[in-house]
Parts: C-alpha cells; sequence; structure tokens
C-alpha cells in the first residue's frame, strides 16, 4: 500500500547495454521537504521520541502481566489490546526518524513524521476508551476492591500522558514543502 502511495513521486529510466539487457533504475523526481528543527534539536527529538515510546511499550505490555478482573471485560479488554497495533506502527516511525538534518524524500515524512503524529493519536484514542472503561468498570462493578484494578488503571492514565506528551511535540513541528522544479 505505501508503495503505491509514493511511486507519482518516482520516474523510472530504462537503460540498455551493449548486448541488449535493461537495466531499470527509479530516479526520485518529487518535491523535497525540511523539518523546522535543526542539527541539536533533531537528535533530541528524535531521543525524546524514542524514550517515550519505550516508556510506554513497556509500560503496556507490563499492565498486560496484572491478574485484575478489571481486565477481564470486553469494554476494558478490547481497547486495551488494540492500542497494540498503533504502538507497533508508532515503533515503525520512531526508528525511522532521521538522524541528521537533511532534505527529506516524501517517503521519509511520511513513514516517520505523518506516521508519528498519527499513531500517537490512534494511541492516545485506544487509550483514553480504556480508561472510559476502566471508570465504568469502577462505578458500576467494582466489588473485589483489588489493587491491582487501580494500578491497571494507574498506568494506563501514565501511558496517555506520555501519548499525549508526544503528540504534543509532534504537533509543534513543522515541515517545509520545498517545489522541485523539473525539467
Amino acid at each position: 500500500m505505501s508503495r503505491k502511495k509514493y511511486i507519482n513521486a518516482y520516474e523510472t529510466i530504462y537503460e540498455y547495454d551493449d548486448q541488449g539487457r535493461e537495466t531499470r533504475k527509479m530516479v526520485y523526481r518529487g518535491n523535497f521537504y525540511e523539518v523546522s528543527l535543526d542539527q541539536k534539536g533533531l537528535s533530541h527529538y528524535r531521543f525524546i521520541q524514542i524514550t517515550l515510546f519505550v516508556l510506554i511499550a513497556v509500560i503496556h505490555i507490563a499492565l498486560g502481566f496484572l491478574n485484575n478482573p478489571g481486565t477481564r471485560t470486553l469494554y476494558v479488554s478490547i481497547p486495551y489490546t488494540a492500542t497494540f497495533i498503533p504502538l507497533v506502527f508508532w515503533g515503525f516511525a520512531v526508528f525511522r526518524l532521521p538522524r541528521k538534518q537533511k532534505l527529506l524524500r516524501l517517503e521519509e515524512v511520511g513513514l516517520s513524521f505523518h506516521r508519528l503524529k498519527s499513531m500517537t493519536l490512534l494511541t492516545i484514542i485506544f487509550t483514553a476508551i480504556s480508561l472510559i472503561g476502566m471508570v465504568i468498570y469502577f462505578v458500576f462493578f467494582w466489588k473485589t476492591k483489588q489493587g491491582s484494578d487501580s494500578v491497571f488503571f494507574l498506568g494506563n492514565l501514565i501511558g496517555f500522558g506520555i501519548a499525549v506528551y508526544a503528540w504534543m511535540l509532534n504537533k509543534g513541528l513543522k515541515i517545509k514543502e520545498i517545489v522541485h522544479e523539473t525539467e
């Protein structure tokens, strides 16, 4: 899917050698992009995003090992489990962030910065739904008063805060398009 999205930014050039063999080369003809951060700011931004991703992933995985009655309800467990999908793509995006300040191609921006923004937002949404499910569980069905339910709720709340912070970092980032003149 992602290859077809960026295919218009490339041109295929066919070259033939003396024996008539064909070689294909892909040449980038699309626009370039630059990030509003300098080299130090970009490496700092990358370090913070990797740290936030590792924190939320560790917290989210650790919460799965808790044995509490609140996570056995569908309105808590389904959004909690669904949060793993954007977390995986968040990880793909955060490790594709550029290390150096340079002009970026369309797929580099799309598969790192734009995906990071959308996956943090999806993580916020699924975690919020899971938190709302835990509140419903606490209000109507919480009979055993186990401490693990509260630990799960607080861990989810911390993960929600981390995701909101990562999303706020992305909102302040500006990506400027540099129009590439073609011949």
